[in-house]
């Protein structure tokens, strides 16, 4: 939304005023939001005034559109007044191209205006019409305050009165395209600053009368100022260029009481009544060489303007030219006399050309109430150091001389003695010599070069030149410069050398004190030959007693890279071989330090020297000794000694089964693998591991064999039967009854051992065993069954055998109380407990054997038991019981 439709939404001003007469129509406008229409096509409205003449706003804020009934219309024009009384700012939109003389009637107290742009502005012409943007005194475009207006391309004329009373503006920017600001356009308006653009050629009767304008400068496109363009300007202070303007009209500057500096351009023939009228603030005024006629109070009332210099073509000068002017001094430099009918100055000297001073004395408009004198001619002098120039300047190359110019003549005597004007210097030669633009000379080299100095004065342009000549400056000193003092072999280095002061020949004689380590060519450049410090002279051509000296160091090149290699492909324990060391570079040392990475697998001496004292792999690295960054390296396998002897220490083993033992063996030479493969001609008897462990399996005789390359060795077993440590039998005790028979297994321990059994009964009328182990019950009783080692008697085992009349299959009634025990089908039951009473089975050796709990009908069951005989317990009650 632009700042004028916010301004319309948002203006409390005339908030009222939209509910006034709202609706309200005529023949051929309405009336709506507190201002009357009327409609000017279909699209467009004007407006024409206040539908309230009572309503008194403070901000008139005219709407881009508006609308009523169906219809919407943007606003285009004002064609009544739309002011009141009470408005102090005013909001013109950007749909606004035109506006009635009387649209701003009342605009007296207008102190704000809002516009879109300056296009908007300058497309409203008012005339001399009330226009609120001469009495407003802020501007704002857009929304933002602006003092400085920059007018748009295309905009070729400002016309007449345009900006006239203006108070809003101080800083005015015209198009480049601009060519004409036209009569009274900024007449006393309130710029202050003004940017012509690049093609103004007229400025208008009045154009900036009464303006507060500071500085002003003419364009050389302008070719004509009217009368009055710059009359009572009296903030004005200086004004310059106008080179193409023919004229300086009537009152162009007058009363500019602040103006004190004028440069006219150099076309200008005539300077016209009153002109510069008033301008008490000018105190000396050139008048260009082609003006003619001083016109009547052309300088009338400048009352400081003490010297006046008239060109040479100046031919008529009013009589009241000068009127109120106390000149001091007058130059004429016309070489004609200048003619006048009255006096035109008095008290003063007029200086002429020293030709005309008869003519001049014998005028009494001149020579009376003024003193004539001859004027000297404009010269301008060159000095160097102080003194003026006489033949050729001679100087040292590097040396400077402070070259001076000055003009001298009537013009620059009196007031003038002292004043200072621009010169420009020039060298013909700079390669020979050279002058700054304050006269500052610097010889460069031998030569010679013209200086020339030129300045413009009065229209003209005075020259003066002077020769130099250069030579050489005798040598006091040299100055060997180098990049670095340190250089490596393969390398070159630069020397430079300088001989002081700056202007003597720079040429000097190179030598070399130490040839040994390096060598310099003529053109300084040295050759490094050892390493080692080198010293070098240079001395001035021109004198060389004239010297000095450098020292240089000489290193070995940086190596990048160090290549390992080695005299032996194969490698073996033992084994001696040579490692080489090259550094990449021939001119980098080649001496490195040796390292080996597993000193238990090679050692390095520090020539190189390589020991095998090792299987496996090792690196060894040489490492540069003049940076010991740079490491090369080789990887190396070491691998065992060929064997050359196998030999056994224990050829013959004698085991027994289950024995195992290492067959003891040395391979040679010591460096040598120490390991063989092993195998056994008769495995049933013995084994043999890869590491040549032997275990006895079987009885017997068996030969292991050993053999590592070719070489074979051999070891003789015997095995024999383990001793006997242990009898173990599947039962220590049994029950039987009589005639009946149980078998007993044994086993002779370690499994080794000969299995061999011889069996025994400690009491064969109880129970009697046979040599397969089968015992039998004879008579009731206890008996021990004793099995003995047969290979050694010593070592037995024993079962305990309890042998009963009869087997008891079933008992009922057993006890003296209420509580009866039944055995029965392989398992114990009892009634008559008490529900919950726990009932405990122990075989003949006191081991419980199982446990069983009386439920809720106080009956107890065990579970199944093997046959025999056992111990029931239950409370407090004990009963034996047979199954």
């Amino acid at each position: 939304m632009s700042s004028f439709y916010k301004i319309l939404a948002s203006g409390a001003c005339i908030a009222a005023a939209f509910a006034l007469n709202a609706g309200a129509e005529g023949d051929a406008g309405f009336s709506t939001g507190g201002f009357t229409y009327e409609i000017l096509n279909a699209d467009e409205v004007a407006v024409t005034g206040f539908s309230d003449p009572q309503f008194s706003p403070v901000k008139i804020n005219v709407p881009p559109v508006v609308e009523f009934g169906d219809a919407s219309y943007v606003v285009t024009a004002i064609n009544g007044p739309i002011l009141r009384s009470s408005a102090i700012s005013l909001v013109l939109p950007p749909s606004i191209s035109e506006c009635s003389p009387d649209a701003f009637t009342g605009a007296d107290e207008i102190s704000r205006v809002y516009i879109s742009s300056a296009e908007q502005w300058l497309s409203i012409d008012l005339g001399d019409n009330p226009n609120p943007f001469t009495v407003a005194a802020m501007l704002y475009v857009n929304d933002e305050r602006t003092t400085s207006l920059t007018l748009p391309e295309g905009i070729e004329t400002i016309s007449a009165g345009r900006f006239k009373g203006m108070k809003c503006v101080d800083t005015v920017k015209l198009p480049d395209g601009c060519v004409a600001v036209e009569e009274s356009a900024f007449e006393n308006s309130s710029v202050k600053y003004f940017e012509p653009g690049l093609s103004l050629q007229q400025i208008g009767k009045n154009a900036f009368k009464g303006a507060p304008l500071i500085h002003f400068t003419i364009p050389s496109t302008t070719l004509l100022i009217s009368e009055g363009a710059f009359e009572n300007c009296n903030k004005l202070r200086t004004v310059k260029n106008g080179s193409m303007l023919a004229a300086i009209p009537e009152s162009a500057f007058r009363g500019c009481t602040s103006l004190y500096s004028v440069k006219l351009g150099g076309n200008i023939a005539e300077i016209r009544d009153g002109a510069f009228s008033g301008c008490f603030s000018l105190t000396t005024v050139t008048v260009p060489d082609k003006v003619t006629d001083i016109g009547a109070e052309a300088f009338a009332g400048c009352a400081g303007l003490k010297r006046i210099v008239l060109g040479t073509s100046v031919s008529t000068i009013a009589p009241t030219a000068f009127t109120g002017v106390n000149l001091a001094e007058v130059i004429l430099k016309s070489t004609e006399p200048v003619a006048v009918d009255a006096p035109v100055v008095s008290g003063a000297t007029v200086y002429v050309p020293e030709e005309l001073l008869d003519a001049y004395e014998a005028d009494p408009n001149w020579a009376d109430d003024n003193e004539i004198a001859a004027m000297a001619p404009l010269k301008l002098n060159l000095t160097a150091a102080g003194e003026p120039v006489e033949g050729v300047v001679s100087l040292a190359s590097g040396n400077q001389l402070r070259l001076s110019a000055k003009m001298s003549g009537q013009e620059f005597e009196g007031i003038w003695a002292d004043s200072q004007t621009v010169m420009t210097w020039v060298s013909s030669d700079e390669d020979v010599a050279v002058v700054d633009a304050t006269g500052n000379l610097t010889a460069k080299a031998p030569g010679t070069a013209t200086i020339t100095v030129s300045t413009q004065f009065d229209y003209g342009t005075y020259t003066q030149s002077c020769e130099v000549a250069v030579d050489y400056a005798a040598p006091t000193g040299v100055k060997i410069s180098a990049q670095n003092t340190l250089m490596a072999l393969g390398t070159n280095l630069a020397l430079k050398a300088a001989v002081l002061p700056a202007g003597a020949l720079q040429q000097v004689v190179w030598s070399a004190e130490t040839p040994a380590v390096a060598a310099i060519s003529a053109d300084g450049v040295i050759t490094p030959v050892a390493p080692g410090t080198a010293k070098f002279k240079a001395a001035a051509s021109a004198d060389e007693s004239v010297s000095s000296t450098i020292q240089i160091e000489v290193v070995y090149a940086k190596p990048t890279e160090v290549t390992v290699t080695i005299d032996k492909e194969v490698l073996r324990v033992g084994d001696t071989a040579q490692l080489t060391a090259t550094v990449n570079s021939q001119h980098a040392s080649q001496d490195v330090m040796w390292f080996t990475g597993n000193d238990k697998i090679a050692t390095v001496s520090n020539t190189g020297a390589l020991a095998c004292v090792g299987v496996g792999d090792v690196t060894i690295s040489a490492l540069t000794t003049n940076d010991k960054h740079i490491i090369g390296t080789i990887s190396l396998f070491v691998d065992y000694s060929e064997p050359t002897q196998i030999t056994v220490s224990n050829p013959a083993l004698s085991l027994k089964i289950g024995d195992t033992e290492k067959i003891e063996f040395t391979v040679e030479p010591a460096g040598a693998e120490q390991r063989a493969d092993w195998t056994s001609d008769n495995e049933e008897v013995a084994t043999v591991d890869e590491y040549g462990n032997v275990t006895a399996v079987g009885v017997g005789s068996a030969t292991i064999t050993g053999t590592t390359g070719s070489l074979v060795t051999e070891c003789n077993v015997e095995v024999d039967y383990a001793d006997p440590v242990r009898v173990f039998l599947n039962y220590t005790g049994i029950y039987l009854t009589v005639d009946e028979s149980s078998p007993l297994t044994a086993v002779v321990l370690p499994a080794g051992a000969r299995q061999d059994i011889v069996w025994k009964s400690s009491n064969e009328e109880v129970a009697t065993v046979d040599q397969e182990g089968l015992v039998t019950g004879i008579a009731a009783g206890n008996a021990s069954i004793i099995a003995m080692a047969d290979a050694d008697n010593e070592v037995w085992g024993g079962c305990n055998v309890i042998v009963m009349e009869a087997v008891i299959d079933a008992i009922e009634g057993i006890g003296s109380d209420d509580v009866k025990a039944t055995a029965a089908g392989g398992s114990i039951s009892l009634t008559g407990l008490e529900s919950g009473t726990v009932v405990n089975v122990y075989d003949l050796n006191g081991q419980l054997t199982c446990s069983a709990t009386a439920n809720g009908s106080g009956r107890a069951e065990t579970k199944e038991l093997r046959r025999g005989v056992y111990i029931i317990k239950y409370g407090t009650r004990s009963r034996k019981i047979a199954l």
